[in-house]
């Protein structure tokens, strides 16, 4: 149900029985193409099934830009606040007293939900949660980079640093 509320566009969907309340859908993130928060949100929606299977098990590292591309743009490692009881962590050791919980995308809705904060890239590293060998640098970073042409969209950017493992 598309609507008006806050200056932007707004859709409530369900998926996979979760209510998301997706926002300012008409913002633009990607002013060189015109590229809005909804076209971002279709294409994630669109390349999930290929996706989710490569952040399965893996805490995933934000990076939000919530004035779009050419704004400022900001890391998040911690599950946002406000996120539904639905969206699982995944706990990683700190140098602090407790681990940080970062957000685990375990299916379409968590997907959404985390792109619809702006997050326009998502890191991960290549080790899952529970695996004994670590690598010590090595990240997969996923970000979708429109066209020049606004009728298309690049596929997911893959990026694989070298891995070195302990």
């Amino acid at each position: 149900m598309a609507g008006w509320r806050g200056g932007g566009v707004t859709a409530t969907v369900e998926v996979e029985g979760h209510r998301l309340t997706l926002t300012r859908l008409d913002k633009v993130l990607f002013p060189e193409t015109g590229t809005t928060k909804g076209d971002v949100l279709a294409f994630y929606a669109g390349v999930a099934p290929a996706l989710l299977p490569h952040l399965a098990r893996r805490p995933v590292t934000l990076v939000r830009s919530p004035d779009g591309v050419a704004g400022r743009a900001f890391f998040e490692k911690r599950l946002p606040r406000g996120a539904p009881p639905w969206m699982g962590t995944i706990p990683v050791a700190s140098r602090g007293p407790a681990p940080i919980r970062y957000p685990a995308v375990d299916g379409t809705a968590a997907l959404l939900w985390l792109v619809n904060l702006a997050a326009v890239e998502l890191h991960v590293p290549q080790w899952r949660a529970g695996s004994r060998n670590r690598p010590r640098r090595a990240d997969l970073i996923v970000t979708c980079q429109p066209c020049t042409d606004r009728a298309c969209m690049d596929p997911v950017t893959l990026t694989l640093p070298t891995t070195v493992f302990s």
